[in-house]
């Protein structure tokens, strides 16, 4: 299996109880076969919704149990670049969206999610990204 870059998204439905069940069993395939990666705004947006303070905890040590991948300057200077490219076919995604996005792109990653916004980007950019379930 390839490394993944695991959206916020997919997160989301991996904790929720009621969550999207092929969601869940690819996320859970991903840790098992230690494929599963994180960045910075995957877990700012993680963290700052939990719920309470043993999800925010749950989240925390997930961090640490993850292979991670930090947002750089370059990363910057990259994402501003996609976001210019996105703009001149039209295309208008959320930062955050463009950031993470990036990291995946520069560290030869696939995008995991559940997201609208990442098939869009994957028209205009170099984004290998693979969307599960309905957004």
């Amino acid at each position: 299996m390839n490394n993944l870059l695991i959206d916020t998204s997919a997160w989301i439905e991996f904790f929720r109880p009621s969550g999207d069940t092929l969601v869940k069993a690819e996320v859970r395939k991903a840790l098992d076969a230690d494929a599963a990666c994180i960045t910075e705004p995957v877990f700012l947006e993680g963290g700052r919704n939990a719920t309470d303070d043993d999800e925010f905890s749950r989240w925390n040590k997930l961090l640490n149990n993850l292979h991670f991948f930090p947002v750089t300057h370059d990363t910057w200077l990259e994402a501003a670049a996609n976001g210019r490219a996105l703009a001149k076919t039209g295309v208008t995604v959320p930062s955050v969206d463009l950031l993470i996005a990036t990291v995946a792109m520069s560290n030869g990653l696939t995008l995991f999610h559940k997201d609208k916004h990442f098939p869009m980007m994957a028209g205009v950019l170099s984004l290998s990204e693979q969307h599960v379930g309905a957004s």
